[in-house]
């Protein structure tokens, strides 16, 4: 039995993406301390998932648009 492939990211989805990101960087890309936790950054790419998937009906995950 073959694997299906995932559909690729629309150029909708990657613009939403990376706009989302890029507000949201000082907090993603920041290390770990007592005002950045581990918690805030999931709850961050949680919301960059839920803006992509609001553009597009595929349902990425979150661990997707985080490896996107």
């Amino acid at each position: 039995m073959e694997k299906k492939r995932q559909p690729n990211f629309t150029s909708d989805e990657v613009e939403v993406l990376t706009s989302a990101v890029e507000k949201r960087a000082k907090l993603l890309f920041r290390m770990l301390s007592a005002a950045t936790t581990a918690a805030s950054k999931q709850r961050a790419w949680e919301g960059i998932a839920d803006e992509v998937n609001a553009v597009g009906g595929y349902g990425w995950t979150v661990a997707e648009v985080n490896k996107k």
